[in-house]
Formats: C-alpha cells, structure tokens, sequence
C-alpha cells in the first residue's frame, strides 16, 4: 500500500495507476499518530458544523455546498449523537436533505432516528424527494437522539439541520467541538520517531484552514522533524499515518440498472488468436499447494534432568541429539490444528529412543469450550538390543478464553492425564543411566494419572508485550483434586523485538505429603527463553530456540537448544497451533508484509 501511495504521487497522469491505488485503500484508513517525541505543547482549536479533515472530504464538501456552522453532515457508517439535558419540554424540528455530487444517480436514501432507547423511526429521501422535516417532543431532563443511515452509498451525503421551538421562540442548534493540534515554534519544532516505511498526512492548521502535505518515510526508525513556513513564529499540527485496517466497513457502490437488450450475432464466424506483449507482473507466491501444510525439520541438543522426580538426585543429566521432522495443517473448515511429530534421539549413554507425538486442537467458536487431545509414545531398546520398553500417554483439556478488557484475558482449564508404562522399576537393568527418562523415571510410576486443574491470566500492555501469572494444581491417581500432588504458582513475561524473542518464566512448586512422599517439598524453578525466526521467502524459513531451566532444589540446570527449517508454500505461521508460538498474529503480519514488499520489489 506504501509503494502504491508513493508510485502514484509519481505518476499522476498515468490513468490505470489511480483504479488499483482505490482498490488498496478499500481496506485502509489515516491513524493519528500521538507519540510525540518533542513539542511546545498541545493548542485546543474549536469549530462548529462538518469540518472533515481528509482532503477528499474537504473536496466533497466544496462540490456539494455544505458550510453552515448550524448543519451537520452525515455519510457512510457514522452515526451522530445529540446529547441534550433540557430544562422544559421542547419540540425539535429536524430537518433532513439529500446531498448528491454533482448530477449523479440519486438512489433512494433510508435514514434512521432513535429517541433515547426508543424504536428507530424510518424516514426515506429520494432524488424526487430529496428534503424532510421530522418533529419530535422532548420532555425536561437527558436526552439523546442518534441520527444515521441505514444502508450508505459513496458519495451519497445527508445534511441535518437541528431547530429548537419553545415558548421563546426557534433556535437552530449548534454544537461546537474541539480539535487538538501539536504546537511547533521555532525554538521547539515538532519531534516524532516513527517506523518505516510509512506514508504521513501532515495537516497544518493556517488562517482558519487546513493545508495537508504528504511524506514517505523508508524503511527503519526515522527522525520527523516539523518546524512551520517561513515568516511565522508558530505552527499547529496533526500527523497521520497510512494503516491496513480490515475491520473497517465498506460502503457499497452506485448500482445502475438498465433494460437490456439483445447482442447482435457476430459479423465473423472465426477470430484470430490475439497475441500481445507478456507482462511483466510476477506473483511471490507459486499457484496451487496452498493447503498442503506445513513441516518443520528439527536438529535439537538436549541436556536435562527429571526434577520431577522425588529421587531426582540420583538420576543423572542425560543428554541427547534429536534428529526429526514436524508436520502442522490447520483445517479451517473444521477450525481444527494437526500437528504431528516424529524424532529419533541418539544418546550419549544407551540406546536411542524413537519419539512420536501428536496433537489435535479443536477452536470452534460456537462451543463453550476449547478442546485439546495429546498423544505420546516412547520406544527404546535396553542393554544394547534386548527388550523394547516403551512409554504410551494420553492427554486432553479443556479450556475457555475469556476477555477481562482490552488488554487482560483469562483461561481457565481442565486437563486429565492416563500413562502406561512397560517397566514397572530400574531392576535388572544394567545402567539405569541408559533408560530415556521419558520411557521411565520412580515418577511417572508412582503417578501414572492425574486430573489438573489450573488458570491463566494474561496481560498485554502492548502488541509485542506479554505478561502472566498462572496456576494449577495437580491430583494424585485417584484423581481427587483435594487430595494433590503437587502445585504450581507462577509468573512470567515475553517480549517480541523485530525476530527476535525473549521470556522469563518463575514458577514455586509445592509437592505434598502422600504415599510416596513422606514430607512436604517446595522447590523454585526459573526458566529463560531466547528464540528467533526469519522466513527468506514464502517457502523456507529457519527458527532457532536457546532454553535454560534452573532446579532450586536440586540445584540442576537443563539446556535445549532447537534448529527447524520450516517448509510452507505461503503458508507461514498460519498451521501453528495457538499455543505453541508466542505473538503468533505478530509474527504472522511481519512475514506477510516482508514477503508482499520483497515481492513488489
């Protein structure tokens, strides 16, 4: 959209530039940039009746006529609000017009009004009717009337003028409003930092007037200096900043219908095959292959400890190379993520132990709940080609998002757990040291199920900002949660920096007396996150992830460092389930618009 905005203030006489810049900016709109960096300070400047700020409206305002201080003018989805708080009852006459530019097609116009929280009453104009006067009665204390139009057409604009008749005569009602401008001087301009690329409306308020110019930033971080002409001491500013914004509503065209009529036959039975120059245009994005998925190729280096475990103490660090691949798909007809995983680890002591794993979310927006299912299956063979034991779980959860605010959201959850394990102890084998920790730890025996029940509150001061707390406690086997095993508090905090992502985790567990317990015991955990991801083009991208994770009553530290070459055809983060990436929508958008400038280019 930047480019196109910068190509066609290149080009202005170039006809077939301006059609495809008005199909970008369907979805668009100018957002007032407020950060300011440095300024003399903030000037209130008051104004009365349809004072748009955009020069296109300006425009339309000057070729329909509309001026007056005591009218208000309406189009597409706006609605005006009247507020009043009346000390006597009053009649309101208010007056509708039909403002058309120009000779244009006038398609009948509905216009709504709502008293307080009265029905709407329907009043319809036309071009045989373009004027109406509609009264109402309005008794002592507050009040509001809410004016607007039922189905807008571009270009279509309805004028409302407002007259208040009581026993000292009428009174046309005019409600002033204020706009705010940053003050520059000479010693003080006005400062912003802003990131590019960027396309800036800079609307400077002169003599009663509003002077716009525009300014395309590169991309980077750049320094915008605005200081006023030359001559005078002082100048008053609004910015603005050029955004894709979807959720922005359209307003439908004209529609012109007209009584056909039938198509001559053809004067030649046979035509010759066209033939042009080829275009030059060339798509990011290679047709076809758009739902096939997404896999990752994993390389990981993992040195860790089972503190879960009561005899965490004797059981070693173990440490292994994962070798493996990842596939994901996100079925949006059932609103369902896949995903599926498959690695072989090569040990530093024993054999290798194969590892699959699968995941299924279901995010149906029409269910009260969000439904997670996990599987899990370990395989390894013992003392160097004997027995193959293995590990099978299950797992599925529950959970509700629900919002708090704006920026605060919480998810309660409920989850339950069912393990199989082949050994049933470390007996008989050799080195104990050899057995994947996932195949077997005293642990996982002693709690071969658990019901958990938990919740997450977030907090997002900005986009790529995330704060949290959460907690959960989880059962014994007999699945009482009143009768735990352990519990978990903890708090954390993840920031997104270009590609580049950072987290902190804090967690206070308290594992409780019980049967394979004979005390109570607390422990503290800290884990740190550094990862990063780049995709070089719509099909290949790299992730890396560094995690470091510290056992304060154990004193233990495990490593994982993890490597994936992503594999998509334009796909991106789209297969990503929720909960496995961090600013996933984020990250989403950077790829996008990097790949559509790459592109372009």
């Amino acid at each position: 959209l930047i480019q196109a905005e910068e190509l066609a203030g290149r080009y202005p006489l170039v006809p077939e530039v301006e059609p495809v810049l008005r199909r970008l900016r369907r979805h668009a709109s100018w957002e007032r940039v407020r950060t300011v960096e440095e300024s003399a300070g903030v000037r209130l400047i008051e104004y009365t009746g349809w004072q748009p700020e955009a020069p296109a409206l300006r425009t339309r305002k000057a070729m329909i006529a509309a001026g007056s201080s005591n009218e208000q003018i309406l189009s597409g989805h706006d609605t005006r609000v009247l507020s009043m708080n009346n000390r006597r009852p009053v009649e309101l006459r208010i007056q509708f017009s039909l403002l058309e530019i120009l000779q244009q097609h006038s398609p009948p116009m509905s216009v709504l009004v709502t008293l307080d929280n009265g029905a709407e009453t329907e009043l319809v104009l036309s071009g045989s009717r373009p004027s109406a006067a509609m009264v109402r009665q309005v008794g002592a204390g507050r009040h509001q009337i809410r004016i607007r139009i039922a189905q807008p057409i571009a270009n279509q604009y309805l004028r409302v003028q407002i007259s208040e008749h009581s026993g000292d005569g009428v009174r046309l009602v005019s409600v002033p409003d204020q706009r705010s401008y940053e003050l520059a001087t000479r010693e003080q301009p006005l400062v912003l930092m802003l990131e590019g690329p960027a396309r800036l409306r800079i609307d400077e308020w002169r003599d009663g007037n509003t002077h716009s110019r525009y300014r395309s930033l590169p991309h980077g971080w750049q320094r915008v200096v605005l200081t006023g002409e030359e001559g005078r001491d002082e100048a008053l500013f609004r910015v603005f900043r050029r955004i894709a914004d979807p959720a922005k509503p359209e307003v439908a065209g004209r529609r012109l219908e007209w009584p056909s009529e039938p198509i001559p036959g053809p004067l030649e039975t046979a035509w010759a095959e066209a033939k042009g120059p080829r275009s030059g245009v060339t798509a990011p994005l290679p047709l076809g292959g758009q739902e096939d998925g997404t896999w990752s190729h994993i390389a990981a280096l993992v040195a860790r400890r089972s503190v879960d475990d009561e005899s965490a103490g004797s059981l070693s660090t173990e440490r292994f190379l994962a070798l493996g691949s990842v596939y994901r798909y996100f079925a949006a007809a059932q609103d369902t993520y896949y995903r599926a995983d498959g690695r072989l680890r090569i040990r530093e002591q024993g054999d290798p132990t194969i590892a699959l794993r699968g995941w299924l979310d279901v995010r149906k927006p029409g269910w009260p709940v969000e439904l997670d299912l996990a599987a899990s299956l370990f395989l390894q063979k013992q003392d160097h080609g004997g027995s193959t034991e293995s590990a099978f779980t299950l797992r599925t959860r529950l959970s509700r998002h629900i919002e708090l605010g704006a920026k605060t959201s919480h998810r309660p959850f409920a989850a339950l757990f069912q393990r199989w394990l082949s050994l049933d102890s470390l007996k008989g084998i050799d080195d104990p040291d050899q057995v994947d920790h996932d195949i077997y730890t005293e642990y996982k025996d002693q709690h071969e199920r658990g019901l958990r029940l938990g919740d997450r509150f977030q907090y997002r001061p900005w986009a790529d900002n995330l704060l949290y707390a959460d907690a959960y406690l989880t059962s014994n086997d007999n699945l009482n949660p009143f009768d735990a095993d352990h519990l978990r508090l903890g708090f954390g905090a993840r920031q997104f920096i270009a590609d580049v992502r950072l987290g902190l985790d804090y967690g206070w567990f308290n594992y409780f007396d019980d049967d394979d317990r004979p005390h109570n015991r607390n422990t503290q955990r800290v884990r740190i996150d550094l990862g990063i991801d780049r995709w070089f083009s719509s099909t290949n991208g790299l992730l890396a992830d560094l995690r470091y994770q510290y056992d304060s009553d154990s004193g233990d530290s495990s490593f994982w460092l993890t490597l994936a070459w992503n594999r998509a055809n334009g796909r991106f983060y789209r297969d990503y389930r929720p909960g496995d990436l961090d600013f996933r929508g984020l990250r989403q958008r950077r790829a996008l618009e990097r790949q559509a400038t790459a592109g372009m280019e």
